[in-house]
């Protein structure tokens, strides 16, 4: 038996509800006009998702609607792409902030030894000024 319409939203869904009303939408076709009406009302839900479906596939240029398989199958390697990105994203943060305490250290010992620094400077000009070595 076929697996019962969805309304899910977006690829997967779509594919469901066509593959879920094939079947359906087929005997609704083979019926004589007079009992189509009838046939369509009894399975309205699931012949409206089935041409949503359609209607979405031929709007996005999808020729052949592509099994659930091929779905699952790209959905589970496009959450692995992620993760591994992910996993990249969150390496890069942690090299960032230790980059960021190196930063924060050479700076805190540049301005510990910066009035050493400026002594010294004052120093040597008096002596430039001067012309005498203190």
């Amino acid at each position: 038996m076929s697996r019962p319409p969805t309304r899910e939203c977006g690829s997967k869904g779509q594919v469901l509800n066509a593959h879920a009303g094939k079947d359906l939408h087929a005997e609704y076709l083979k019926l004589p006009k007079k009992k189509q009406e009838k046939f369509y009302e009894e399975n309205r839900p699931a012949l409206m998702l089935y041409d949503a479906a359609i209607r979405y596939f031929k709007e996005n240029g999808v020729k052949t609607i592509p099994t659930v398989k091929r779905i699952q199958d790209e959905i589970e390697d496009l959450t692995s792409q992620k993760n591994d990105a992910y996993t990249d994203y969150r390496e890069s943060q942690k090299r960032e902030k230790e980059l960021q305490t190196v930063k924060a250290n050479i700076e805190t010992i540049l301005r510990q030894q910066e009035p050493e620094i400026g002594q010294e400077r004052k120093t040597h000009e008096q002596e430039l000024y001067t012309g005498v070595t203190l």
